[in-house]
């Protein structure tokens, strides 16, 4: 019996908000199941609906021979840099793979940044990233779509609690003036206080 080949792809969601965390997913797909999710529509997560995000997740689910997910959440974000960041994700989950028994014979992710480069894992396990991976492997897509639902449920039950107005992101004038209205109702953990952009009115250099 031959050894079934494994993928594992890798992708964000949530980097430039300014509320809640940012989601890091890691899905490992072998040959036979990919080109199933590939056939059922799996891409970046970005070029879908929700509904759509949302059967997909649960086939993703389904079919996958292994996925997680990491949270960053906004204290984390206002401490360190936001690239150092997603990377020690990615490293984490290639780790958490391994612990469950799983070695992917390749490991790409979504570039950070403008990053382009491969960097190192566990055991020597490398990690290509790539731009527009989640375009262009279905694995990285499957992960955009985990990470990107992951998060929206994340969000959901902040709009709950705290009543969130708009997307969470710095462009949505929705969400910036419900922040000016509702400073002192939100945690550290809720919030992004450092982020660089002159829409945010909690932005400080200190």
């Amino acid at each position: 019996m031959s050894k079934k080949i494994l993928k594992m792809g890798m992708d964000e969601a949530g980097r430039g908000s300014l509320i809640g965390p940012m989601i890091v997913a890691g899905v490992i797909l072998n040959e036979s199941s990919e080109q199933a999710l590939r056939e059922a529509g799996v891409t970046d997560s970005k070029k879908l609906k929700r509904s759509a995000r949302e059967k997909l997740f649960e086939k993703i689910e389904s079919m996958a021979d292994w996925y997680g997910t990491v949270a960053v959440m906004p204290e984390e974000i206002d401490r360190e840099n936001l690239n150092k960041l997603t990377m020690e994700a990615f490293r984490k989950l290639v780790c958490m793979a391994l612990s469950d028994g799983f070695i992917p014979n390749m490991v790409i992710a979504d570039a950070v940044g403008r990053d382009n480069r491969t960097i190192n894992a566990c055991i020597q396990l490398k990690i290509f990233m790539e731009k527009k991976a989640d375009s262009k492997y279905t694995v990285v897509g499957a992960a955009s779509i985990i990470a990107k639902v992951t998060r929206d449920r994340e969000i959901e039950k902040i709009r709950e609690q705290y009543g969130l107005v708009g997307s969470g992101y710095p462009g949505d004038r929705h969400t910036i003036d419900w922040l000016m209205k509702n400073s002192k109702a939100l945690p550290p953990s809720v919030i992004r206080h450092k982020w660089k952009s002159r829409s945010n009115p909690y932005y400080s250099k200190s």
